[in-house]
Parts: structure tokens; sequence; C-alpha cells
């Protein structure tokens, strides 16, 4: 037998092309993991690469001036910057929701964010779904809305805001969103001849404004149908005598808060303000096969990824020039909520259902205690099985374990240009968006049983 060195001597040019073809083959391996596994699944689209005119105004009518204009241009982009998104998903506190509504379900309110930063890309893609429908309505309501003109900005009821039954409800707020106080503004518009009124709920953080809602309980606007008409004189009734920056200092006064201002005008043109971004557009990752994908999934969700875990339930990539659309922020939120609820149920409880913590069986702290991603780890999956097989489309089951439970979830997924998630659900099974459902052992023992057999 010949030593390496004599094969070498002998075929030295064979094994030089060979070596090269095995460094070759060895970099594109590695360059495709390097691709694979950094691809990012956020996107800058074109309005959000528009850079910040401004970094905060603690002026409330010139928030309101810059959100008409924003809804007047159709920009989606401009208008979100407007709202407290980032504040909102950093702040919230779901356990003080819990305990004083004494009551939980998954779409009460947005992911545990303010206690868990992982939930953070599920919270922001919860609120800014939740703004754009606000704006959808508005632009249903009033369809050349760029026509509407602004006669009047106003704080609703200031004496009923100053009372220390108002404060009391707004320290509650505060509880639960952060924040330094809220408080309720009005808008006069007119429109085609008739006068509305759009409701605005702000929210202060020490030294600016930004809009938490639209809708106005003292107006009796809401989140879902934030403008109505109105007449004059009713409009005037819910204004009162006091102006903004009068209401703003006896606020203050009240509530006694020394390194914090309330109201400070500033001389600024609304048409030329941006605030920074606050919202994030996903890329749609893909994969060749569709077990490909529910395996990135997974891993995804172990190693608290929950963006990618997202990606890969988007279906098509922006592009550059792709502008921010109400439909697609829509679809992020959509994915959001499935993404959220299957988080839920994999770490133990289905809370699709409004019930009472005496029915949960936990207090408000051990909810929250429960939903902690630390616990993602331990997803452990099985099996998954196709159930159902079409031209461009799988659907599966996927098994998986935890604390000893064994659930059931499910996964349609479709071909465009590659594979990805259409639903974490299963029409085969009756298996809801997001569901997570908790089988015994001879359930799930039949359902390997039937599948092997076909």
């Amino acid at each position: 037998m010949k030593k390496p060195w004599e094969i070498l001597k002998i075929h030295p040019v064979i094994i030089g092309i060979a070596l090269s073809v095995f460094v070759v083959g060895i970099m594109s391996v590695y360059e495709l993991g390097i691709r694979v596994s950094t691809e990012n699944p956020k996107y800058i689209n074109q309005d959000l690469s528009r850079p910040q005119t401004v970094e905060k105004i603690n002026c409330p009518e010139i928030l309101v001036e810059y959100l008409v204009e924003a809804l007047g241009e159709q920009d989606i982009d401009k208008a979100l910057r407007g709202f407290s998104i980032d504040e909102s998903i950093m702040k919230v506190s779901v356990r003080n929701e819990i305990n004083k509504q004494e009551m939980f379900y998954t779409d009460m309110m947005i992911a545990p964010s303010g206690h868990y930063d992982i939930y953070n890309e599920i919270s922001a893609a919860e609120l800014s779904g939740k703004y754009v429908r606000e704006f959808e309505y508005i632009l249903k309501e009033l369809p050349d809305f760029e026509k509407a003109e602004i006669k009047s900005i106003d704080i609703v009821l200031p004496d009923v805001q100053k009372s220390k039954e108002y404060q009391s409800k707004g320290q509650k707020f505060s509880e639960v969103w952060g924040g330094d106080c809220m408080t309720e503004m009005m808008v006069l518009l007119e429109y085609e001849q008739k006068n509305y009124l759009l409701g605005l709920t702000m929210n202060h953080y020490k030294d600016y404004w930004k809009i938490i809602d639209l809708g106005s309980e003292l107006t009796s606007t809401t989140n879902e149908k934030p403008i109505r008409e109105i007449t004059e004189d009713e409009y005037k009734k819910l204004r009162g005598t006091q102006t903004i920056k009068s209401y703003m200092n006896d606020l203050q006064k009240e509530l006694k808060v020394e390194d914090m201002e309330l109201y400070g005008k500033e001389n600024i043109e609304v048409e030329n303000m941006l605030f920074s971004p606050n919202y994030f557009i996903l890329n749609s990752l893909k994969e060749d096969t569709p077990e490909q994908v529910i395996e990135k999934f997974i891993v995804c969700i172990e190693k608290k990824d929950l963006t990618s875990a997202m990606a890969y339930c988007m279906p098509e990539n922006v592009t550059a020039d792709d502008k921010t659309t109400i439909d697609l922020i829509k679809k992020q939120e959509k994915i959001a909520k499935e993404l959220k609820r299957f988080c839920y149920g994999f770490l133990g409880y289905d809370y699709q259902n409004e019930e009472k913590l005496d029915q949960i069986g936990k207090s408000g702290s051990k909810i929250i205690d429960g939903l902690d991603p630390k616990y993602f780890m331990y997803f452990d999956w099985s099996d998954i099985i196709l159930v159902d097989q079409q031209e461009n489309l799988r659907e599966y089951i996927v098994g998986c374990h935890y604390e000893g439970e064994k659930y059931i979830s499910g996964f349609t997924l479709v071909n465009q240009d590659g594979w990805h998630i259409q639903s974490l659900s299963s029409n085969k099974f009756g298996i809801e968006p997001g569901e997570n459902r908790k089988v015994t052992d001879q359930e799930y023992e039949k359902i390997l049983k039937v599948w092997d057999e076909k």
C-alpha cells in the first residue's frame, strides 16, 4: 500500500485539483450557512429610509396638526411616527391591566413586552396594526381627507379632566401604559360643508407628547370609530373656555411634578416635521422545502428570535421603492397575533377565551411569570406530520412536549418562489390560527398511527 506522500509524488496535479474542489466546496457551504443565518428579517423601505427632522414635541396641538396633515397626504409612515409605539411597548404593564380587569385573554392586551423585551416586535406589530385600522376608518368616512380643514384644536371638557375623579382614572391608565399623564383632545374639521370631530388620547413622557390612541371617551368617539359628525354648538360645549396652555399649567400644578414640563410652545413648520421610525417592515424568509421552514421556525422560537419567526410567515418581500401601506401593516398585525397565541399556548395555556382569574386559577403576576420567554428553550418537538398535500400547498401537524404534556399545532405552507408559512393552523384538524392544542397520550398516538398508515 502506497503511503500518502508517495501518492502525492505520483499524482500531484490530480491531488491539487481534488484539494481545490474540496476547499471551494467547504467555502460554499460556509457562505450558504452564513447567508441563511444572517439574513435580516426586517427591511427598510422607501418610507422608513426617510430621516427624522424632529425628535420630540411638547406642544400637543402641533402633534394634532401633524397627524391631520399626514392623513391628508395618506402618508401612513408619517402618521404612525406620531404615535407612542416605542414608548408603549417598553412601558406597558400587562400584569397591572390583568389585575385591574381581574380577567385575561390573548387579545385583551398587546404582548407583555414591558416585562420581556423579546416580545417587542410582536407588540409593535400589534399596535401599528391597531393604529392603521383607525386611519382606515377615518379615510373611509372622509375619503378626500386632504380637503379637510382644521377649524379648532382643543382640550375636551377641561374642568372634567382636572377633577380628582378623572385624575385618578388617568393614574390607573399610566400604571398600565406608562407616561406622566394622559389628556383627551379633539379637533374640529370642516369637510364638504359639514363639521366633524376627531377625538384623540394623548400621553405625556417627561418633556414631550405622543398620541397613544385615536378616540376620546369624553367626546363619545372610540378607537373603532374615532371621528363623527358634530354641530358647532355641541363642539363649543365640549371645548369650554380654557386654552390649552392654561389647562396644561393648571394640570402641572395639580400633578406637583417639578422635573416635568407639560407644555412648551415650539416654533416649527408642521409640513417639515417627521419623527423617528417606530415600526418595522418584515422581510419574507423562505426555504426550499416546507419541512425546512417548520424546523427553522421552531429554532427561531427556541432561540427567542420572534422577529425571524414572524418573517417566515410573511408572504412576499417589499422592495426599496415600496411605501408603507395600511394593508401591509395589517398583514403584519395578523402574523403577530397568530405568533402571540402560539407562544402563549406552547407555554401551557391557550388564553383565547375571556376568563376570570379565578377560572384560570392564576393571578396576574403568575400569568405574566408563565409567559417568560426563557421557557422557549424547552420547546421539544418530536414529529412533523404531513396531513394534506396540493400542488403548491402543504398542511402539517407538529407534535411537541412541554412540562410533561403533549401538544399539537398546525402549519399551512405555500410555495411562492420558496416555501413560507401561510398560517399557523390546520383545516384538516380544525386547529385555529396560532392554536397549540393539548392532547392526551392516547390522542397523540392515534394521530401518529392514522397518518403512519396513510
